[in-house]
């Protein structure tokens, strides 16, 4: 692994070369560009895979729901599918692995069950995406799972409604047709 920061009038520029691969990010500012640089340095001896930091849901979870098929029923990964398709990706498809946080998951949930999705499937789309994520960290393409520890919606329901004595009477009438 080399690190470089490159710097002049105009622009402040770091890189770091892993493996033979180059990524670099241009800064305003040279703390900004030291920062960067020291987070990446960090990030490598972690063990953590730099391309992933361009992967975004959208192209992650299609290949994580593939590699998992060989461990879930057809029926398990059908559902998982459906939820990829339907809830996941739509919401927070286009966000970064690496961008994805805690706040946007819980949000995603709120945003479900506001769209009326009910509960069992907001708890499903939970577990795809709690049980991917866990997948990205031992990949080493994330440091922890933002969805370990969200928070879901409370399910609301009404009051039962009891009939008084007049309408079970007049429901006993009705029902034995007299």
């Amino acid at each position: 692994m080399k690190a470089r920061f490159i710097s002049d009038r105009m622009a402040r520029r770091a890189q770091i070369s892993v493996n033979g691969n180059r990524h670099g990010k241009s800064f305003k500012t040279k703390t900004d560009a030291r920062a960067w640089l020291r987070n990446m340095q960090q990030d490598i001896q972690q063990g953590y895979d730099i391309k992933s930091k361009q992967l975004t849901r959208k192209e992650y979870l299609p290949q994580w729901l593939d590699n998992s098929r060989a461990s879930l029923r057809t029926s398990t990964a059908y559902q998982y599918g459906l939820q990829i398709k339907n809830h996941i990706v739509p919401h927070i498809g286009h966000i970064k692995l690496r961008d994805l946080r805690i706040t946007m998951v819980e949000r995603l949930y709120f945003e479900l069950q506001a769209q009326g999705i009910g509960l069992r499937t907001v708890r499903l789309v939970h577990a795809v995406l709690h049980r991917s994520l866990e997948k990205a960290v031992q990949y080493g393409y994330i440091v922890r799972n933002p969805a370990h520890g969200a928070t879901f919606p409370d399910y609301s329901h009404s009051e039962m409604k009891v009939l008084d004595i007049n309408q079970v009477t007049q429901f006993l009438i009705a029902a034995t047709g007299s």
